[in-house]
């Protein structure tokens, strides 16, 4: 399908699941339009530079900060005069750790931004470098690297429950949000009735509700409605259907309803909102 916003591999034609790169070395054409990935990043600012793009959201980015980016998200930022690493690697290098990838990395907080302390810095640099060792050898041990990750997703996370209290992780229900979540991304388009999230978790939506309510303040028809605006906004960028094919694609049988679910839910009529994305993106690139 053509009608899609640009998604890259970490190479092409390379069984490659882990690289450590730095933002310099990046082509500037790919980091500064609009795209996504089919794996997971980790940007380490080094500089401070313009802002970072992530799903319409805008972060001031700063020097030692670092930013955690899913599969399917959309971002672009202004690599010019950028030092960092980044850090990519495949939805199945830390299968086993599951549950630490998606609370590191599902913007349960809505800010994929930690800021480095100093006490953080010197433990992440030096896993950095022990990264940048293995990664340099002719023939990499994967388990090797998996364990540097780990290590340092693990650190970053303790820093977080610090910051943020932690109200996922300490939860019992950590599991169910997980698999809540997972449900979403892999549904949202065909099911939109809370009813069927619930079932697949063999709850009813009333308990679900309750969980993501003490969690992340949303009930279930909340998240997938923002789920549903999210992939709009994106393909309002992409610019290639028009809002009637975008309200089919996203599962609207009846485009005068999908318009009133975004005026609803945007405050804007689909085409304005069209309109204001695209002068927002060419604005903060």
């Amino acid at each position: 399908m053509k009608n899609k916003i640009p998604s890259y591999k970490i190479k092409e034609n390379e069984d490659i699941i882990f690289r450590l790169l730095k933002i310099e070395d990046i082509p500037h054409n790919y980091e500064n339009k609009p795209h996504r990935h089919e794996f997971y990043e980790i940007l380490w600012f080094n500089s401070k530079n313009n802002n970072i793009v992530i799903d319409f959201e805008t972060y001031c980015s700063e020097k030692e900060a670092m930013y955690f980016i899913t599969p399917g998200k959309v971002n672009y930022y202004d690599s010019y005069n950028t030092t960092g690493n980044i850090l990519v690697f495949s939805k199945d290098f830390i299968s086993n750790n599951s549950q630490l990838l998606h609370t590191m990395f599902v913007d349960f907080y809505n800010n994929p931004k930690v800021v480095l302390d100093s006490g953080l810095l010197y433990q992440l640099n030096h896993l950095l470098e022990l990264i940048k060792f293995e990664s340099d050898q002719t023939e990499k041990d994967l388990k090797i690297l998996e364990s540097y990750l780990i290590s340092l997703l693990l650190n970053i996370q303790k820093s977080k429950k610090q910051l943020y209290q932690n109200k996922i992780a300490n939860s019992k229900n950590t599991e169910r949000i997980i698999n809540f979540y997972q449900l979403v991304e892999t549904n949202y388009i065909k099911e939109h009735k809370a009813e069927f999230y619930a079932d697949n978790l063999y709850l009813t939506s009333q308990q679900t509700n309750l969980i993501l309510k003490n969690a992340v303040g949303k009930t279930i028809s909340r998240i997938i409605h923002e789920r549903l605006v999210l992939e709009a906004k994106r393909q309002f960028l992409l610019n290639k259907m028009n809002i009637k094919e975008i309200s089919y694609y996203l599962g609207f049988d009846d485009p005068a309803y999908f318009s009133r679910f975004i005026k609803k839910h945007t405050g804007f009529s689909p085409d304005v909102l069209k309109t204001n994305i695209r002068k927002y993106s060419n604005n903060t690139r």
